[in-house]
């Protein structure tokens, strides 16, 4: 039950947010076939994906926005008939919180997984091999940069109770904290643009931030806003009153 309350609300977003983050990556995969060897055709399909795609700035930042759409749910907080009927179930109210919260990741990184694809597509429309780990563990790493994102819409709707505010709030916090994060470069860019700060709780996202280990400060930041963001929703869904 808790399930199908929540999917009422979470599939038109999952929709909304797919649109733009699907068309991204049908452009960038589309593009290495239709440029002259001598701009971007020169390159594996890879290393034309981590160009155009992965290296930040970069289009990948779009999930960042896809995160917030698919967790400013209504269904959260807001006082209608289901909201007072399950909180009068013996349900706890963590429960509900982490049931949102996991229906979100899970809506998230299905979308990950269907960008991705169409990337790859783009590798047998121009007959390009590509490697499939490669692109498997970068896919990661945008998923799990994205995630936190999560953590921190769902505290600010908890605070503010309203989606689209909650959204709006935590999308301009974002462009405020990390500005210049999203750049479209067609044909491909070089040389590579600098790397972010290695506290940016996006470089997670960048393949180049783990060519030598783990990007320990980057990890820290990214795991410290969603877990924030998850306490301040428990605290406050304790105390909600529908």
């Amino acid at each position: 039950m808790l399930r199908a309350t929540i999917w009422r609300d979470l599939r038109w977003r999952v929709l909304a947010a797919a649109l733009p983050v699907l068309g991204l990556a049908a452009l960038v995969a589309a593009s290495y076939a239709s440029q002259p060897p001598r701009q971007g055709r020169a390159f594996g399909y890879g290393e034309f994906l981590d160009a155009t795609w992965f290296w930040l700035p970069g289009p990948s930042t779009a999930f960042l926005v896809s995160a917030v759409v698919i967790a400013a749910g209504g269904s959260l907080l807001r006082p209608h008939a289901d909201l007072a009927y399950l909180l009068a179930l013996p349900v706890s109210r963590g429960r509900w919180l982490l049931a949102h919260a996991a229906m979100s990741l899970a809506a998230l990184a299905g979308l990950v997984l269907v960008a991705h694809a169409v990337l790859a597509a783009g590798a047998l429309w121009a007959g390009a091999p590509l490697a499939i780990l490669p692109l498997l563990a970068r896919s990661l790493a945008v998923l799990l940069a994205a995630s936190a994102w999560v953590g921190v819409t769902l505290g600010v709707l908890a605070l503010v109770r309203v989606p689209v505010l909650a959204g709006t709030l935590v999308l301009l916090g974002a462009a405020y904290l990390m500005p210049d994060r999203f750049e479209l470069d067609l044909p491909v860019r070089l040389p590579p643009p600098p790397m972010l700060s290695p506290w940016d709780p996006w470089a997670v996202a960048d393949p180049r931030a783990w060519e030598h280990g783990a990007p320990l400060g980057s990890l820290a930041v990214t795991v410290a806003l969603g877990l924030a963001g998850m306490l301040l929703a428990h605290y406050r869904i304790r105390r909600f009153e529908p």
